[in-house]
């Protein structure tokens, strides 16, 4: 019998019902998200609801690829909203679902067969705080400067992988626990989604600080993930936001929420 067997009897059985796994995608991606769905749908032992968020301005029920609409069954399902950018891939679920834990990932890999198993399990485990298995780790100087976002490195499982400084990745898979947001909250990201439109893990990330929030590495299996697709076809939003618009938008963010505050507790070098 396999090792893993106890650990799904106890994480997904019936509990799997409280769980949603929620993503977006928009124009020549959404014919690449095939098989990211596939790679969801054949996780180890889950049968956790997939649900894909779509810009309902520019797809519809005519007009999707036939390959993506032959995957929609009783666990997967498109539903088609006001375009929200990337911020679809969990605002909705958020505001629709506000009984079950969601979980968010990128519509651009191909996911691990474990993927789900790990996030589950370790919510189990830590059931008040965010999950998830890709990380940046902010780096700061001890009077409260941020450095520039390229110089936050990815972060490894340690002793420090239970932290107030872990930047969740939405690519890597992100386990929100329900309800982390209240009715007033998604009220208040709403409003800021227009001005932070392309930076939904720093939007989110902020707002998880300001209700003191901890975030959780789960063990690191981000090498595992696979791109869906040739990187030079969805480099676009990279290519602005890790060298420039991210520290824009953390500047922003910064002022708004004074997040400098939750850095100077220690006063220690790049953390």
């Amino acid at each position: 019998m396999s090792a893993l067997m106890p650990v799904h009897r106890e994480y997904f059985g019936e509990d799997q019902e409280d769980y949603i796994i929620s993503l977006t995608s928009y124009g020549k991606r959404v014919y690449e998200t095939p098989k990211t769905i596939l790679s969801l749908k054949n996780q180890h032992k889950s049968t956790v609801k997939i649900i894909l968020w779509l810009g309902k301005e520019e797809w519809n029920v005519g007009n999707i690829p036939v390959t993506l609409a032959v995957l929609v069954d009783e666990r997967f399902e498109i539903r088609y909203v006001e375009d929200l950018g990337s911020h679809k891939k969990y605002f909705f679920s958020m505001k629709e679902f506000p009984n079950k834990h969601i979980i968010i990932c990128d519509d651009d890999y191909i996911y691990p067969p474990l993927f789900i198993t790990l996030l589950i399990e370790s919510h189990q485990k830590f059931p008040d705080v965010v999950h998830c298995h890709s990380a940046r780790r902010i780096k700061y100087t001890s009077a409260g400067d941020f450095l520039p976002y390229k110089k936050w490195t990815f972060s490894k499982p340690d002793a420090q992988r239970f932290d107030y400084k872990l930047l969740p990745l939405g690519g890597g898979g992100v386990l929100f626990p329900r309800s982390i947001f209240s009715e007033f909250d998604l009220h208040q990201i709403r409003h800021l989604i227009d001005e932070f439109k392309t930076t939904d893990d720093l939007l989110l990330f902020a707002l998880l600080l300001a209700k003191g929030k901890k975030v959780h590495q789960v063990d690191y299996i981000n090498k595992l993930f696979i791109p869906s697709y040739p990187q030079n076809k969805y480099l676009y939003l990279a290519k602005i936001n890790v060298p420039y618009q991210n520290d824009v938008n953390w500047a922003k963010l910064n002022e708004k929420f004074n997040l400098a505050q939750y850095f100077l507790q220690e006063r220690v070098v790049g953390i």
